[in-house]
């Protein structure tokens, strides 16, 4: 598979797990770690996709995604949260340490975006080897 075709498959993948997680509502993480799955198998087949994710692991992290609510279809570079902390838990790339750390830091005397934004620091305890949710998922038993 090519870099192009990758990447649209990439962008399926997160357009279905928007699909469970957001608009349908009806399904939890154990229904859709199948996505999460096929996308870190994708991401270490394709290591060059690599770049691609970080532009959405940015955009998702760096913007207000408040209005979803009411959403049916994924907006372009949004990604769920639960789909970021597995593949920071498989990946384990610097940058999701890197771009964790730059929010909590741009927001730390926000105590209220600190108190309602718990992603940055829900990567950073993705990244650990102990981490709290890894129950959460069969394949990482």
């Amino acid at each position: 598979m090519d870099l192009e075709f990758a990447e649209q498959y990439g962008e399926a993948l997160l357009d279905y797990s928007f699909d469970m997680l957001w608009h349908r509502e009806t399904c939890g993480v154990n229904h859709a770690e199948f996505i999460f799955v096929r996308l870190a198998d994708l991401l270490k087949e394709h290591a060059d996709l690599k770049q691609w994710f970080v532009k959405n692991l940015d955009s998702t992290i760096n913007n207000e995604w408040l209005n979803l609510v009411n959403e049916k279809q994924r907006p372009s570079g949004f990604m769920p949260c639960e789909l970021i902390e597995y593949i920071a838990h498989i990946m384990k790339w610097r940058e999701f340490e890197e771009i964790a750390i730059a929010e909590l830091e741009k927001h730390r005397d926000n105590q209220i975006y600190l108190m309602s934004r718990n992603l940055p620091a829900s990567i950073l305890e993705a990244l650990k080897d102990d981490w709290e949710d890894i129950d959460m998922y069969e394949s990482l038993q």
